[in-house]
C-alpha cells in the first residue's frame, strides 16, 4: 500500500483522496499523510480529509521523533493501544462507508511504465477476494507503519490486530490442514519410497542368510539397473560361485572319503592277505618239516614208509608251488603294468577243449559231464585267461560234486551278452559263503578243500578276470547242487 500511496502522490495527488479511500475500504487499512515540520495532517482516510490540517495526536508525534532515522531510511513498525490519531479527539473515527455494498476501483493511473509495476491497480481489480465493506469500530490493539514517501512528508498507515489476527488464525488453521495433508502425503511417498528401497535390500539379507547357512536356493530378482541391482547381481554371482565351489568341495571330499576307505580296505586287505599267506604255507611247510626230520632220523623201518613219506613231502611241496603260483599271479594282475590281450574267439569251442582235458580225471572219479553247447558263441576277450576261469570253475565242480556226480556245463544268450555256467550236484551254499567266496583265501569247506589242496584263491582270481574284462559273475543254489557263471560281451561283428 506504501508503493501504491507513494505512486499517486508523487505523480497525481489529486486522487490521494480516492487512493485513500480505496486502501480503507478494500483493504481495510486507516492512512495518514503528515507534514513533518508541523506535524500537520494532509491527507486522512477517516471521515474524507475532515480532519485535514489538524496535529496529530502527540503519542504519535514521539513515536515518529524517536524513529526518524528507521522511518528515513527504511520504515518503523509498532504495535499501539488505540491512541487518539488527532489531538483533541476522543478516538480514531471509522471511515465512511459506501452506500453501494460493492469494493471501489482506484482512478485509472496515465503512466502506463508506472501503472505496469502496480498491474493490481487497474480496472480489473475488482476481484471477489477483496473487502466488500470495511468496518473499524473501536479496537483495543493497532499495527502503524510510518515511511517517508518520495516527494517528502511521512505516510502512517494502521490497521486493527483483530483482522491481522482472524487472518493469521485462518492462515494457521489452513496451515494445519495442509501440514497433516503433507505431512499424510509425505508419510506415503516415504513409505513408498521405503519399500522400493528397504525391501530388496530386506530380500537381500535374507537371501544373504540363505548364503551363511549354505543354502543357494534362492536368487535375487534383479529389475533394476541402479545400485541395488548391481548389488544384487553381484550376491547371484557370490551364491553361484559359492554354491559351485561346495559343490567340488563335497565331490572332492567324497573322493577323498573314497580313497581313504580304499586304502583303508587296501591295508586290511594286505594284512589279511598276509595272515591269510602265513597260515597257508605254515601248514604244508610244517608237515614237510615233520616228515624230513623222521626220514633223517630213522624213524621209519621200510622202504615203502620211506616212499609214502617221500611222496607226502612232494604233495606238499607242489602245493606251496600252486600256492606261490597263484599269489604271483594274482599280484600281476593287480598290477599298474597287467594288460589283457584280447583277441576274438569261439568260446564254445574253448569249452571243448578244457573238457578234453579234464574227462581224464572225470572218468577216474566217476562224474558224468553234460555239455550243452551246439552252436558257436564268439566272444573278444583273452583267450589266456579265460581259460584259466573255465579251469578254476571245472575244477571246482569236480572238487565238489557229491555222490550223484553229475556236471553240467552250458553256453547261452543273455541279452547282448554270452554267459557261461558251470554246474554240479552237491552241498547247497550258505548266504554268507555266497557273499565271501569271492573272497581271497575263503573256504566254505576247509576240510573237503585240504583233501584236494584248495587254497581259497581259485574263485578270488575267477573274480579279478572277468572285472578286468568288464563282466559280472555270480553263483546259484539249485534244486540238486549248485550253478557258477560268468557273462561277457558278445562280439556282433566277428
Amino acid at each position: 500500500m506504501y508503493k501504491i500511496v507513494n505512486a499517486y502522490y508523487s505523480k497525481q495527488p489529486e486522487n490521494m483522496e480516492s487512493v485513500f479511500e480505496y486502501a480503507t475500504r478494500n483493504e481495510g487499512l486507516n492512512c495518514v499523510i503528515i507534514n513533518e515540520d508541523t506535524m500537520v495532517i494532509k491527507y486522512i482516510s477517516a471521515n474524507g480529509n475532515e480532519h485535514a490540517g489538524d496535529v496529530i495526536h502527540r503519542n504519535f508525534i514521539d513515536i515518529i521523533d524517536d524513529n526518524i532515522n528507521k522511518i528515513n531510511n527504511k520504515y518503523y513498525y509498532e504495535i499501539v493501544d488505540n491512541p487518539n490519531l488527532i489531538s483533541g479527539t476522543e478516538k480514531l473515527m471509522p471511515p465512511n462507508s459506501p452506500k453501494s455494498g460493492k469494493n471501489m476501483l482506484l482512478p485509472r493511473y496515465d503512466q502506463e511504465n508506472d501503472l505496469n509495476s502496480y498491474p493490481f491497480l487497474n480496472e480489473k481489480s475488482n476481484s471477489s477476494n477483496m473487502h466488500d465493506q470495511v468496518d473499524i469500530p473501536d479496537l483495543i490493539e493497532n499495527i502503524i507503519f510510518i515511511k517517508r514517501l518520495d516527494a517528502g512528508n511521512i505516510l502512517m498507515i494502521r490497521k486493527p490486530l483483530r483482522e491481522l489476527m482472524y487472518s493469521a488464525k485462518i492462515a494457521n488453521e489452513l496451515y494445519i490442514i495442509v501440514g497433516f495433508v503433507m505431512l499424510f502425503l509425505g508419510s506415503l511417498a516415504s513409505f513408498i519410497f521405503s519399500q522400493k528401497i528397504t525391501k530388496p535390500i530386506i530380500d537381500m539379507s535374507h537371501i544373504a542368510k540363505n548364503i551363511s547357512n549354505l543354502k543357494f536356493d534362492k536368487k535375487y530378482d534383479v529389475k533394476t539397473n541402479d545400485e541395488i541391482g548391481e548389488l544384487g547381481k553381484s550376491i547371484n554371482l557370490i551364491s553361484d560361485e559359492l554354491d559351485k565351489s561346495i559343490q567340488e568341495l563335497t565331490v572332492a571330499n567324497e573322493m577323498l572319503k573314497e580313497d581313504v576307505k580304499r586304502k583303508q580296505q587296501i591295508d586290511d586287505m594286505r594284512k589279511t592277505f598276509i595272515s591269510s599267506v602265513s597260515h597257508e604255507l605254515k601248514t604244508p611247510i610244517g608237515i614237510i618239516k615233520g616228515y624230513a626230520e623222521g626220514l633223517m632220523l630213522n624213524v621209519v623201518d621200510s622202504e615203502e614208509k620211506r616212499t609214502k613219506y617221500s611222496e607226502i613231502i612232494v604233495d606238499e611241496s607242489d602245493k606251496m608251488g600252486k600256492m606261490v603260483g597263484q599269489l604271483l599271479d594274482i599280484s600281476y594282475m593287480e598290477s599298474e603294468i597287467f594288460q589283457l590281450e584280447k583277441s576274438i574267439f569261439n568260446i564254445a569251442v574253448l569249452v571243448d577243449e578244457i573238457v578234453g582235458k579234464y574227462k581224464h580225471i572225470m572218468n577216474q572219479k566217476g562224474i558224468e559231464l553234460f555239455v550243452d553247447n551246439d552252436r558257436d558263441y564268439f566272444v573278444k576277450a583273452d583267450y589266456i585267461r579265460i581259460e584259466q576261469v573255465l579251469k578254476n570253475y571245472i575244477a571246482n565242480a569236480i572238487n565238489h560234486v557229491d555222490s550223484k556226480k553229475k556236471i553240467q556245463i552250458r553256453i547261452e544268450n543273455a541279452d547282448q551278452n554270452m554267459r557261461v555256467f558251470v554246474a554240479n550236484t552237491g552241498k547247497k551254499l550258505s548266504d554268507e559263503d555266497t557273499k565271501k567266496i569271492w573272497d581271497s583265501f575263503y573256504k566254505s569247506d576247509k576240510a573237503r578243500s585240504r583233501q584236494y589242496g584248495g587254497t581259497g584263491l581259485g574263485l578270488y582270481i575267477v573274480r579279478s578276470i572277468i572285472e578286468k574284462h568288464k563282466g559280472s559273475y555270480g553263483v546259484t543254489n539249485k534244486e540238486d547242487g549248485v550253478e557258477f557263471w560268468f557273462e561277457l560281451p558278445n562280439c556282433p561283428l566277428c
